[in-house]
């Protein structure tokens, strides 16, 4: 069981700053500051993160909650929920479900 955990905990702490990184790859993509090959691995990247993230928020809230995994906002600063009424616990989910289905997009998890 400890090892499940430690395990989960990794992956987690990994999607959390895959998402931290989202803006800094999006950014190199459009400056083009980037090799070829580097931008077309952050594009590949970012289009797995925004699609994991999308598929459970919808697209309008999927940069959101990029954001908000990336940088550990909680809920009581959360701009989704002044977007989108939501309860805490229905916010804790949907971050945990993207952070998931995140990890299934780039393969980290069956």
């Amino acid at each position: 069981m400890m090892q499940n955990e430690t395990r989960r905990d990794l992956l987690d702490r990994l999607i959390v700053a895959i998402c931290a990184d989202y803006e800094r790859r999006k950014a190199a993509i459009e400056e083009g500051s980037v090799s070829r090959r580097v931008k077309m691995e952050y594009q590949y990247m970012n289009s797995r993160v925004l699609d994991g993230a999308g598929e459970i928020s919808g697209s309008a809230l999927a940069e959101t909650f990029i954001d908000e995994i990336g940088n550990g906002t909680g809920y009581a600063a959360s701009k989704v929920c002044g977007m989108k009424d939501m309860c805490e616990s229905t916010y804790k989910i949907y971050k945990s479900e993207i952070k998931g289905n995140i990890a299934k997009k780039l393969s980290l998890k069956d």
